[in-house]
């Protein structure tokens, strides 16, 4: 999703973020483990015009683990990270169930005119 501001704001704490709040963050991730509650941290760690960088971080994940979640956001965030859209769950609800199930007829399909269309 690009943004819609002109101004890009640049910085660049990967340094930061590995020496002071990576240790904070695996402190996090193994007091998750510990008591088996799901976990999904990202923190953008530097910006430039051109990219953006994140530093994602996961554990108990229902995707690997055996805990079965009523709703399940986590296979969104890793979408997100892998650089998928997420399409608003509102829009997916006003799809006609019935659009879905359409198959075109091929006598609906125009047939292109011309020498080469025979």
């Amino acid at each position: 999703m690009k943004n819609d501001r002109t101004e890009i704001t640049t910085f660049d704490l990967t340094k930061t973020y590995d020496k002071e709040i990576a240790p904070l963050v695996k402190k996090l991730e193994n007091m998750c483990l510990k008591y088996e509650i799901p976990v999904f941290i990202t923190c953008c760690v530097k910006s430039t015009k051109d990219e953006t960088f994140y530093k994602n971080t996961m554990a108990n994940s229902p995707v690997s683990s055996q805990i079965n979640l009523k709703v399940n956001t986590f296979p969104r965030h890793i979408g997100v990270c892998r650089g998928f859209e997420v399409t608003p769950r509102r829009f997916q609800e006003d799809i006609d169930e019935e659009f879905l199930k359409y198959e075109l007829d091929e006598s609906e399909i125009p047939k292109p005119e011309g020498p080469e269309s025979e």
